[in-house]
């Protein structure tokens, strides 16, 4: 997904900061690049440690992750993002759904008659979700035009397979990257696989290619070979 630019350095709300310990110079200068980036965009940023006082007068200490989001009034207001100890699930969640969600998965989720993806975010246990509709699939991905059914696929939250050049790559959406996309290896269990049958020529049942079935066969010969002297040369002794 494009990253828009939804807030310029001016919109900062460098109050809200300097009440849970940073300063305007901290967020302009000594914030990775990447994290300045992401709360300029509206994304979240990665974890940093904050203290302050709460509305009940006491002091806090924890790691949050920002975002920064418009109040009615139209100015910018901070967002806190604590670790939870648990997810807390508001919206009606199947079981079924918060297994898929742990396991790394995305889930399609309609909520008061929106259609919405969701992701779990492991480090702060967050659900994260935004409605298909307003995600934005770019027209290319690497060096690789996409079709309309490509873009259509990770809209729904699926995965798509793209071959730039010689590298061929599964690509899927991700709330918690701050590209919003996520890439891998589309040969790498095949690959894993490959270079298992390598190592363990003796072993039957993972022959993958041409290469790996010709070790295995040279192997075999090898094995039998060596099974048949031991056997000639005790008979020659008796």
């Amino acid at each position: 997904m494009n990253i828009l630019q939804r807030f310029r350095e001016y919109d900062i709300p460098y109050k809200d900061f300097e009440r849970i310990g940073y300063t305007k110079e901290d967020i302009l200068t000594k914030m990775d690049k990447m994290d300045l980036e992401s709360l300029l965009s509206g994304k979240r940023t990665s974890l940093f440690p904050v203290r302050g006082i709460d509305d009940k007068g006491q002091n806090f200490s924890e790691k949050c992750k920002f975002s920064l989001y418009r109040k009615e009034d139209g100015s910018t207001a901070l967002q806190l993002h604590p670790v939870r100890m648990d997810i807390k699930n508001d919206i009606d969640l199947t079981d079924k759904e918060i297994k898929k969600l742990r396991k790394d998965q995305l889930v399609t989720k309609t909520i008061n008659g929106e259609r919405y993806i969701v992701q779990l975010d492991k480090e702060t246990n967050e659900l994260l979700r935004v409605k298909t509709k307003e995600i934005n699939i770019p027209s290319h991905i690497k060096d690789v035009e996409l079709g309309n059914a490509q873009r259509e696929k990770l809209r729904k939250g699926q995965l798509i397979t793209i071959e730039s050049g010689k590298e061929k790559m599964q690509v899927g959406l991700d709330l918690n990257n701050q590209k919003g996309l996520k890439f891998s290896d589309a040969n790498f269990e095949l690959k894993q696989k490959e270079a298992f049958d390598r190592h363990n020529p003796q072993i039957i049942g993972t022959i993958h290619t041409d290469r790996n079935r010709q070790e295995y066969l040279d192997y075999k010969e090898k094995s039998e070979n060596k099974k048949v002297i031991p056997f000639l040369n005790r008979k020659s002794q008796i």
